[in-house]
């Protein structure tokens, strides 16, 4: 029961450093200046290792792809990892894997489709 918890606490800690840290992407870099990232959430496995967070873009805000968004996370996830590790005061830097979370694209294409519905 105490494990779980930890991982809860490590998870709920982690999303909001990452969050703030993302929040500041374009100093990763400069093309994704004006990007609009959101940290859905993050998992932690048991022994705190392996830190899995889901995150979703507003597309209709920028022109930058859920690809292109990838590869910054990919390139700097060396730098986020030890930034997380710092701020958790872990013994171990959990590994970091990036998801984009699809499911909200989903959403706002269905909300679409329904406004058209409705209108004829």
């Amino acid at each position: 029961m105490k494990k779980q918890y930890r991982e809860k606490q490590v998870a709920k800690n982690a999303q909001y450093f990452l969050s703030k840290l993302l929040s500041g992407l374009e100093t990763f870099d400069s093309s994704m200046r004006g990007v609009f990232l959101s940290v859905t959430d993050v998992r932690v496995s048991s022994d705190l290792r392996l830190c899995s967070c889901f995150y979703t873009l507003r597309i209709d805000v920028t022109n930058v792809l859920p690809a292109q968004v990838s590869t910054v996370l990919e390139e700097n996830k060396k730098r986020m990892r030890f930034l997380l590790s710092r701020y958790l005061n872990l013994k171990y830097a959990p590994d970091l894997r990036f998801t984009y979370a699809a499911a909200f694209d989903n959403v706002s294409q269905v909300q679409k489709l329904l406004q058209v519905i409705r209108k004829s």
